[in-house]
């Protein structure tokens, strides 16, 4: 490796390496959230392959920035798939991404983030790094929140810091070499990495008070207001959300998220099913509940093997039920969830959009009996799947005993969180206390919780602290299908008896016109299921005897609406506050202390007719640098700056460089000569200097034609 190779990446290397960390981190906030494991190599590993190509483009004197070209074309070309993978590029995006529009952008994000690496021999291009990581993590934390996300994000702060005023001091130091005979160079290698060092010192400096600032007044603020940042005032967010949670989680989500908050889903047709009876349509179901949300104990599906035209599903022999075919088509939602009642046993895909496809919507069938596909599906998509529908007569049910398998009871029974047992275990003990069954549990359970409990889709989150069981079934008494759900289902485990909650869409109205069941998008549902040994898992409905709803006034807006609007108005404030200030603090440690104040001064205060030349003049070096392709160096007089002007060929023409001239003279006596400027002499200096830039760009015009 020669000298100047070995100077280069020595100047270089921190600045990649904290690009290194602040990537990693951003990717590891998306993968947290994908949990694809494939998926997450392919990306940590491009970014690493493209940081070590601008390493070397660096040590060498060239560059990469056509494999960034590259990445990210393809990734914008993959994007656009939806569901209809384009062959190669459907890497690009983890099936999970796809069904969601914030986790597509966010993935989209990450590959602009990996051909922005593979550009950082240009120094500048690591801010597009910060910037895109920052864009990820604000897309990922609207669906996946959590404390190891929080510390990925606060490492990557610190590195972006780091990075953010390394790379300053790399500019100051080349403006310093460049100014010879104002800046004395001795010619002596910097000690790169004792600056990295100190610059890593004062980046942890700067984000470690202010991590734990941002944590003592968000843990204020969500104690005094519980859940303030899921307001009603967010309910469209919140309302895609659950939309994602109840309707596309086929695959893409597998974690279902209790006690968001308020709900409003749109009344737009989903699916469409024709059968001889309504059923509920699940699309999945969770065993692993964590007092917050539901989520698969086992992440995994098998690929059902190829028949004839219809796909077989293994189950036992002597399965107990009646059989139900069922036509479902997609209407208004994108889904790898193939929705059905019962037990499926089959499936085939009916229409000729399939034709081609077989890879992408290939059926597969997980550890729950729930269908989905490989790839989503779009709408129109239709497909026809036949179910064994369990009984459901209390005879039946009654006479199936409690023999469950040790597996059953660890996963469906024993799994319960230790706040949620405390706060249910003895009133599950007492309103179970005269039932002789596990149906006559359930059916009591449910009776109470159907009487004691009302529906509504305006109820506050549940509070951060609390069980969402235990909190809806103590304290709110009021929820929607998620918390009703969730309360059944968690109160018959305590019971003793093995229950899980499912996710899909009421039978929906009847379409007379179509001859199918018609669920909207606000059909979207939770329920229980309960197993019952001999015949499987058997849905249970709690359905609330009344609802809360606003009650009517006479004035326009309520004192709820006002609170809302008002909390809506107030979370603005703050975010706005917030960004301004972690800004604020970053500008002010890479560039001094005083410099906001300084700024602020400066715009308070009326500036003088001196100062406002000094600016015209300002603006005219920059832009008149642009034009001749030369760096705006601060160093410079107006002397200096009018002879590499002339230098770099702006002002060849004879009239031209006697503007040039004049215009400097002017400025020159207006800025520094002994009386104050008037203000018709400022107006003159701005005329001046906007008619010798457009004389230049004449002039550069004329030059570049002759020259052809």
């Amino acid at each position: 490796m020669s000298e100047e190779a070995r100077e280069r990446i020595s100047r270089a290397g921190p600045l990649l390496l904290g690009a290194l960390v602040v990537c990693t981190c951003a990717a590891a906030g998306l993968t947290n959230t994908l949990g694809d494991p494939g998926w997450e190599l392919l990306l940590h590993a491009m970014i690493v392959v493209a940081i070590g190509a601008s390493a070397l483009a660096t040590m060498v004197g060239g560059s990469a920035a056509w494999l960034g070209i590259l990445v990210i074309g393809l990734a914008a070309v993959a994007a656009t798939q939806r569901g209809v993978p384009v062959p190669g590029l459907s890497l690009m995006f983890s099936v999970e991404a796809l069904a969601d529009d914030d986790l597509t952008l966010a993935t989209l994000c990450g590959w602009l983030m990996v051909g922005f690496c593979f550009m950082l021999s240009s120094r500048h291009v690591v801010l597009f790094c910060i910037v895109s990581g920052l864009a990820m993590f604000g897309l990922t934390a609207t669906v996946n929140l959590n404390t190891v996300m929080v510390l990925y994000f606060a490492i990557m702060m610190f590195a972006a810091v780091f990075v953010w005023g390394y790379e300053h001091l790399l500019n100051l130091d080349e403006g310093s070499a460049k100014g010879v005979g104002r800046v004395r160079v001795t010619g002596r290698t910097h000690n790169w990495a004792k600056m990295a060092r100190t610059q890593a010192l004062a980046g942890t400096l700067l984000v470690t008070p202010l991590m734990v600032l941002g944590i003592l007044v968000g843990t204020l603020l969500y104690t005094v207001g519980p859940r303030l940042y899921i307001h009603p005032g967010g309910m469209g967010r919140y309302a895609r959300w659950i939309q994602v949670s109840l309707l596309s989680y086929g695959g893409s989500l597998s974690s279902f998220y209790i006690g968001r908050g308020p709900v409003n889903l749109p009344a737009t047709p989903a699916i469409e099913v024709k059968a001889e009876r309504s059923e509920l349509w699940r699309g999945q179901a969770y065993n692993f509940y964590t007092g917050r949300s539901w989520s698969k104990g086992v992440q995994q599906t098998t690929r059902l093997p190829e028949g004839d035209e219809w796909y077989q599903l293994p189950v036992p022999d002597n399965l107990k039920g009646d059989r139900l075919v069922q036509r479902v088509k997609l209407l208004g939602l994108p889904s790898r969830a193939m929705f059905a009642a019962g037990r499926p046993v089959a499936v085939r895909m009916t229409n000729q959009e399939y034709e081609g496809r077989r890879m992408s919507f290939h059926p597969e069938v997980d550890n729950y009996e729930c269908l989905m596909t490989t790839y989503v599906m779009p709408r129109s998509i239709e497909f026809e799947v036949e179910s064994i529908v369990p009984p459901r007569d209390p005879e039946t049910l009654r006479a199936c005993g409690t023999r469950y398998t040790a597996q059953m009871r660890a996963d469906y029974i024993e799994q319960v969180p230790t706040l949620a047992l405390a706060e249910l275990e003895q009133l599950v003990g007492e309103l179970t206390a005269g039932a002789q069954t596990p149906y006559d549990k359930v059916v009591a359970l449910r009776d109470f919780i159907e009487h004691e409990c009302a529906y509504s889709d305006r109820t506050p989150a549940v509070p951060a602290s609390e069980d969402a069981a235990g909190y809806f079934v103590n304290t709110s008494k009021t929820g929607a299908c998620d918390l009703f759900s969730t309360a059944l289902a968690v109160m018959c485990r305590i019971a003793g008896v093995p229950a899980r909650v499912a996710t899909g869409f009421m039978s929906g109205a009847w379409n007379q016109e179509k001859q199918a069941f018609v669920p909207l998008q606000r059909d979207a549902h939770a329920w229980a299921e309960i197993y019952f040994p001999g015949i499987g898992w058997v849905p249970f409905d709690a359905a609330a005897e009344r609802q809360v709803g606003q009650s009517p006034s006479i004035f326009p807006v309520s004192m709820s609406e006002l609170r809302r609007r008002l909390g809506h108005a107030a979370e603005k404030l703050v975010s706005v506050l917030a960004i301004v200030g972690g800004l604020a603090a970053i500008v002010s440690a890479l560039l001094g202390p005083g410099v906001l104040v300084r700024w602020a001064q400066g715009r308070a205060t009326r500036k003088s007719a001196r100062a406002r030349i000094g600016k015209t003049y300002e603006g005219f070096r920059k832009r008149a640098s642009r034009l001749a392709g030369i760096r705006a160096e601060k160093w410079r007089t107006p002397g200096e700056m009018s002879e590499a002007l002339i230098a770099a060929g702006m002002a060849t023409d004879g009239p031209v460089r006697e503007r040039l001239e004049r215009f400097t003279a002017i400025f020159c006596a207006q800025r520094y000569g002994p009386t104050e400027p008037t203000e018709g002499q400022v107006r003159l200096v701005a005329k001046r200097a906007r008619a010798l830039l457009a004389a230049m760009r004449s002039n550069r015009t004329r030059t570049r034609r002759d020259h052809r």
